[in-house]
């Protein structure tokens, strides 16, 4: 039992032992994973589970431990090896919570979109964490380094133990019951990827939607194969082929057609206002009372409003294009801008952009602004609260100094405020919601958690956000601007508080309407105050300003997907929608979502997975019109 070091046949029977141990702690920990899966339903669904859920947590322990047995063919002293040991296994754990808790939230796991958000954070400006969070996050990686290193030890003396009973420290009746478990883990991994093979050849959705609930899972598909020998359900993959979603550079149609838009004698300024996470309920005389105001004397207030994405990259885009996100990439990898940018430059506008976080994360710098030349990245200062008082203060400036100039010109201004996203104010703001959690810690968010104090903390910094806007406003109707202003407020995105009882908390993690519904207010020139309660979306803003501002004859399915909010007859019966990894429609209180592998869900009002998953008959109609700007020849 004192031995300082080990003979090669115990080193590695003592890592064989340590990787068995890890694939089951890994999989109780995969486990999470499945409190978001629909249960399968058929023997296909069932055998694929039972044998992937073993087979994968093995084979992501071996990888992980591989470095480290490769070590341990030429490290034989004991305390190095247990550490090195102790310590890689608990990195492969603590990744594995980690992304459990990002999957708990967001539904999909961590990826080179994640982490490339993270790095290009330095300043929390996109994500925030309180102290609190990191202080649990290292308490429980202090946690999993101690019982990683308890099992090693433990491992570690049976092993010796064991070889200690026998002659030969060879033998290999020592690690032949070892053996055997791990041949049994190769087997059930193998059978996992066989059986998915033939459910992708058969479209068998209970299969094939499972391995997104497990990380780093790379499900084996052989289509060219399986259709070569004819084994293939040609029928059903042309089905899906159309579903699928096509972001690759393709080229564009867009606009249609020229546009032509003339200005008119006295043109009017714009003015957008953007709420970043502002929630469709939170436009309130208690939470929001300037914008409120302002939309009582003056505004249409559209009620029911969605936003076209549930994230800021997808929101922004539709709302300044009048295209669903699913453009975004095209438009990005070609750097086209938004013909609603390029058509204020061609009226002579002076363009006032001003934006709390950065516009090159995610990159508007390359799509919406991509025409705008010295364009301002960012605004000053070491919180959200912080920036967007810096943001309304140069705003202002700025608008005092293009009133001054003895060339009056129109402007258009942009103004996107940040602290709701980052439930941010300062300690001395009014904070009239009580009571507000000190601070957010993500880890601690579950299905079980109270929300009120979350809740009254996002409120208190919308409430904040709009005396900021207030100010704004204010100065409009002092420089006798606002007549002949038109004015849009509104929300990038919703945000979620655990309102359907599923565990999602904030957004960019489902299509619900707590993601989706966003306030939008419409102060246009000429226009007394109205209230529509019926459906709008992002995607008609553009369309609006393009006809009704900016005197452009072309119809609006020239250059966007929307409609002219203000036109008589508006009326508008579906939405169309994306995210990060996935895209949708929705028409009849029915929601039809498809993910970045062509595999659909249908959710019903109460955003739950239907029993019948057929695709709704509307759906092709509807995927035809949201491509309609890809050219097909």
């Amino acid at each position: 039992m004192t031995q300082r070091t080990l003979p090669l046949g115990q080193r590695l029977h003592w890592l064989s032992l340590f990787i068995l141990a890890n694939s089951v702690l890994a999989l109780l920990a995969g486990l999470k994973f499945f409190g978001w899966m629909p249960w399968p339903y058929s023997f296909w669904g069932w055998s694929y589970l039972l044998t992937a859920l073993p087979g994968h947590y093995w084979l992501l322990t071996c990888l992980l431990m591989l470095p480290t047995c490769l070590m341990a063919l030429i490290i034989p002293w004991r305390w190095p090896l247990l550490l090195l040991t102790a310590l890689t296994a608990s990195s492969g754990m603590m990744m594995l919570m980690i992304d459990s808790l990002v999957f708990d939230q967001y539904r999909f796991h961590i990826n080179a979109f994640v982490i490339d958000l993270l790095l290009s954070d330095p300043n929390g400006q996109i994500i925030s964490f309180s102290i609190g969070t990191w202080l649990t996050a290292v308490a429980v990686l202090v946690g999993i380094i101690g019982i990683e290193i308890g099992l090693a030890w433990g491992l570690y003396r049976h092993t010796v133990q064991r070889y200690a009973t026998l002659s030969n420290t060879s033998d290999p009746k020592a690690t032949r019951s070892t053996a055997r478990w791990h041949l049994v883990a190769f087997l059930l991994l193998l059978s996992s990827h066989l059986i998915h093979l033939v459910a992708d050849a058969r479209f068998i959705q209970d299969v094939t939607r499972q391995p997104r609930f497990y990380p780093l899972m790379f499900a084996t598909t052989a289509q060219s194969f399986m259709e070569k020998h004819g084994w293939l359900d040609t029928e059903a993959r042309d089905r899906q082929a159309k579903l699928q979603s096509d972001q690759g550079a393709h080229d564009l149609a867009y606009p249609k057609t020229a546009l032509e838009c003339r200005p008119n004698a006295n043109p009017p300024n714009i003015l957008i206002i953007i709420l970043d996470s502002w929630r469709g309920d939170s436009l309130s005389a208690s939470i929001s009372p300037n914008i409120q105001r302002f939309s009582d004397q003056y505004g249409w207030t559209f009620t029911q409003n969605m936003s076209a994405s549930n994230n800021t990259r997808g929101g922004i885009f539709s709302l300044m294009y009048g295209l669903p996100p699913l453009y975004w990439h095209v438009m990005m990898n070609n750097t086209i801008p938004s013909q609603f940018v390029t058509t204020l430059q061609q009226q002579n506008y002076d363009l006032g952009i001003f934006a709390s976080a950065k516009l090159n994360k995610p990159e508007f710098d390359r799509t919406v602004f991509a025409s705008v030349p010295d364009l301002r990245m960012t605004s000053q200062g070491d919180s959200p609260s912080e920036r967007d008082a810096q943001l309304t203060q140069d705003w202002l400036k700025w608008l005092s100094s293009q009133q001054s100039s003895a060339k009056q010109k129109p402007f258009f201004g942009f103004l996107f405020y940040d602290a709701p996203h980052g439930f941010d104010y300062p300690d001395d703001a009014p904070a009239p919601f009580q009571p507000a959690w000190s601070e957010v810690n993500y880890l601690k968010l579950n299905n079980n958690t109270d929300p009120t104090g979350f809740i009254n903390r996002y409120r208190n910094a919308i409430h904040f956000d709009d005396q900021l806007v207030g100010q704004v406003l204010s100065d409009l109707e002092k420089r006798g601007l606002r007549e002949n202003t038109w004015v849009i407020i509104t929300g990038d995105h919703g945000q979620e508080f655990n309102d359907l009882k599923q565990n999602y908390w904030g957004h960019n993690s489902n299509f619900s309407r707590y993601q989706l519904h966003t306030p939008m207010i419409i102060a246009a020139p000429g226009h007394t105050p109205n209230q529509l309660d019926q459906l709008s979306s992002h995607l008609d803003v553009v369309p609006t300003l393009m006809t009704e501002a900016l005197n452009c004859q072309n119809p609006a399915s020239d250059y966007s997907l929307g409609h002219n909010m203000l036109s008589p007859d508006y009326h508008r019966d579906n939405l169309m929608f994306g995210s990060y990894l996935a895209y949708g429609m929705a028409k009849d209180s029915t929601k039809l979502v498809i993910d970045d592998h062509g595999q659909h869900t249908v959710y019903d009002a109460a955003y739950k997975a239907k029993d019948d998953q057929s695709l709704p008959a509307w759906t092709m109609r509807l995927m035809q019109q949201m491509r309609q700007f890809f050219k097909t020849e």
